[in-house]
């Protein structure tokens, strides 16, 4: 099944080049979306262990305090 749409994707692109729709302004938007993406989610993870880093500190601190 993966054979398939490999072919069939090729296909496709060799269609668009031959039509001369394929512009590079549109490769490079799809390509910009997928970083976007990469960006947007590395950022969320990058602060979603902050989060977590500051809350093991606070507890640690909290505990500290009691004892």
């Amino acid at each position: 099944m993966l054979q398939v749409y490999n072919e069939y994707k090729k296909a496709y692109i060799k269609q668009l080049i031959l039509q001369k729709r394929l512009n590079t302004k549109h490769i490079f938007s799809f390509y910009k979306r997928k970083i976007k993406f990469y960006i947007r989610s590395l950022t969320a993870n990058i602060s979603l262990s902050s989060a977590n880093l500051m809350y093991y500190t606070n507890e640690t601190n909290f505990i500290d305090e009691i004892c």
